[in-house]
């Protein structure tokens, strides 16, 4: 392999949302690039804090999707919803979180 420089990248325009954490978004401009010798990107180089800010930015993107597409179904309330009592599940929550 030749030679590779590293530059500092700008934030990626899919990331400049109004819903982005500023904090995150101040992380993710340290985000560089790996370079070939003719300025083709090679790789993305972060540092693993970056890194796990970006994960958890990426999960609660999923996590809103996800409410937002059952909200719906829950505003018909309890009932219709299909929605279980709390007591009734309790006891097979807590086995999944310690297990």
């Amino acid at each position: 392999m030749g030679d590779i420089a590293t530059v500092t990248c700008a934030l990626p325009s899919w990331l400049e949302t109004k819903n982005c954490a500023m904090s995150a978004v101040e992380m993710l401009q340290s985000v560089q690039y790996v370079v070939y010798p003719d300025g083709r990107p090679a790789a993305v180089q972060m540092s693993m804090d970056t890194w796990n800010t970006l994960l958890a930015w990426l999960e609660d993107v999923e996590d809103r999707a996800l409410v937002k597409a059952v909200l719906p179904k829950l505003r018909q309330g309890p009932q219709q919803s299909g929605a279980l009592r709390w007591e009734d599940v309790k006891g097979d929550w807590n086995a999944t979180q310690t297990g």
